[in-house]
């Protein structure tokens, strides 16, 4: 037989998955949005988002830049 008890455990397990999808939702806009902005950031800047290029440019060539 189902309690109440039986019932409210498993809503608040329920409610637990919903909360967890949410925040992974938020979580995957917002890097969406951050690498979209740094995307933007590399095109202006040139050098962004490689420690490679940015490590292989001295300071002539960062001023230009």
């Amino acid at each position: 037989m189902i309690t109440a008890k039986d019932i409210l455990h498993v809503l608040s397990k329920l409610l637990n998955f919903v909360t967890f999808f949410v925040i992974i939702d938020m979580s995957s806009s917002v890097l969406r949005s951050r690498f979209k902005e740094l995307k933007s950031q590399k095109y202006i800047f040139g050098f962004l988002m490689s420690s490679t290029m940015l490590r292989s440019l001295n300071a002539t060539k960062l001023k230009d830049r």
